[in-house]
């Protein structure tokens, strides 16, 4: 707590949304398959739509071809490692022990919530999020006009208003 100041959430996950909701995680069948899927190349077969909607950075103006080429290099090779499904295995007990660690009022905190993240596999997602930050002593919220990739469809928005805030608590 002496070393954190604040914290920024981008389209944040609070622990309620892992141990109170109806929210389900894929089957580790699902998710080893996909991870070997994505070892052997057969990821690179999906679809320029569907990599579009995880990163929708590639349809911007504001990559280079050159540049969008790396960003999915990057996806293939990074898509479900074997580091993220040990986090997988483990997301619900530690949000449990952060639930239990209680909500943590005297850090100031704002949240960037995407309008349609996570709504419709989520119940309550920004009703959650919202009443999180409602318990705190100082904490802020902003419902963006975007997708779940908030840093980088809204990325001038979320530096104004993060140095804003900073400056308010600093």
């Amino acid at each position: 707590p002496d070393e954190v100041k604040a914290i920024i959430g981008l389209d944040i996950a609070i622990p309620d949304i892992y141990v109170d909701s109806s929210f389900i995680l894929p089957s580790k069948g699902k998710l080893y398959l996909t991870s070997f899927m994505a070892r052997i190349g057969l990821t690179r077969f999906m679809g320029r739509g569907e990599l579009e909607k995880r990163y929708p950075l590639l349809k911007s103006e504001e990559l280079s071809n050159d540049d969008r080429e790396k960003l999915m290099a990057i996806f293939y090779r990074g898509f479900l490692t074997k580091n993220m499904l040990k986090e997988v295995d483990y997301l619900k007990e530690n949000a449990r022990k952060v639930k239990r660690k209680g909500i943590p009022i005297n850090i100031p905190m704002y949240f960037f919530i995407a309008e349609d993240s996570n709504v419709s596999i989520i119940p309550n997602w920004k009703k959650k999020l919202s009443e999180y930050v409602s318990e705190l002593n100082y904490g802020k919220f902003i419902l963006l006009d975007c997708g779940h990739y908030v840093h980088h469809e809204k990325s001038e928005v979320i530096a104004s208003e993060v140095k804003s805030f900073l400056e308010e608590i600093l």
